[in-house]
């Protein structure tokens, strides 16, 4: 289940229940604290915070809080920029958070059999 437009108390209750869990912290208007919280409570968490609503600074704030907290994985871009793929996978990897590299086409989705 992808998380997203939830309160963090939302969060809380909502993730209590749940195997595995994305949190999407770009759509998500939360606090750093409310960040670490949640990362915190939930122990299959998979952190995305994609391009667009947040600069890149917050993106990577947010990302630092939910990897050093105990997020499981970190979702990056294939598209991002090199620099920001390989500063987000090293934190990544200091913290024992495996990376998830994702490629998005919104445009055409191919289903395999």
């Amino acid at each position: 289940m992808s998380i997203s437009g939830l309160s963090a108390c939302e969060i809380l209750a909502e993730i209590k229940e749940l195997p595995m869990v994305e949190l999407r912290l770009d759509l998500l208007e939360v606090s750093h604290t409310d960040i670490e919280k949640i990362c915190r409570a939930h122990h299959n968490l998979i952190v995305t915070c994609r391009p667009g609503k947040l600069s890149r600074m917050e993106r990577m704030e947010r990302l630092s809080i939910a990897i050093s907290c105990g997020a499981a994985y970190v979702d990056i871009e294939y598209e991002a920029e090199k620099e920001w793929k390989s500063e987000i996978a090293a934190l990544a990897h200091k913290h024992g958070v495996k990376v998830i590299l994702s490629s998005h086409n919104f445009e055409i989705t191919l289903i395999g059999n």
